[in-house]
């Protein structure tokens, strides 16, 4: 049967509306696709300080290529400071260093040469105050001369000092003999009326048996 071309136009309308239909459902039903964010590689990355914010004032000085005033993280060491003074200059001792210890802040750190009058060997680094210069070693000279004892007086002749007459100026000239001890022995004869042997003088007090023998070859009664 021939359908009637208004019917036949009809029914090709309602095909295309419901395809229509279905497509657009299809489009409003589908979830709609997640943003993608691309995430650079560097957005995580933890920059490093800036020079001005570590934390360590060290003045570098001595026998290095480029003295001066550096900034170090917490934890550098002797060497690095070394490093970031463009490394020992010629004449440098670095044995005289210990290059391992940690840097502290507001500190010295003293590169030496050989030429330098110090003989110690791997200091370890303590630092001195920025601007307090290198310590000179004193000579041995002016050492020894502060040291340097008072003249001695002379010692007796042997055999001179009588127990029994000398004075406790007599008795003080005698080797390891004080005043103190020198009094004793002449207050020691006046109680005594005298001395009858050289032994009887370990009586007195301040007298050791030592020191009797060590001046008993100048005494005599």
């Amino acid at each position: 049967m021939t359908l009637p071309s208004r019917a036949r136009a009809g029914i090709l309308a309602a095909t295309v509306a419901g395809a229509l239909g279905w497509v657009g459902w299809t489009q409003v039903s589908k979830p709609a696709p997640l943003p993608v964010t691309v995430v650079s590689a560097s957005s995580g990355a933890v920059s490093p300080p800036s020079e001005a914010e570590l934390p360590l004032v060290v003045d570098v000085e001595g026998a290095v290529r480029k003295p001066g005033l550096y900034r170090f993280a917490v934890g550098a060491t002797v060497e690095d400071a070394l490093t970031k003074a463009g490394g020992p200059a010629e004449g440098a001792q670095l044995d005289r260093l210990n290059r391992a210890a940690a840097l502290k802040s507001g500190t010295q750190l003293f590169v030496p040469r050989v030429t330098d009058p110090d003989t110690s060997v791997a200091r370890p680094y303590k630092g001195r105050t920025v601007g307090k210069p290198p310590r000179t070693p004193r000579s041995k000279a002016t050492s020894s001369s502060k040291r340097a004892k008072k003249p001695a007086v002379p010692l007796p002749e042997l055999g001179s000092v009588s127990l029994n007459e000398a004075t406790a100026a007599d008795f003080n000239q005698l080797p390891g003999v004080s005043p103190k001890v020198a009094e004793a022995i002449v207050n020691y004869r006046l109680d005594h009326g005298g001395f009858s042997s050289l032994d009887e003088l370990g009586y007195v007090s301040g007298i050791s048996p030592a020191l009797l023998e060590q001046i008993r070859p100048y005494l005599r009664l």
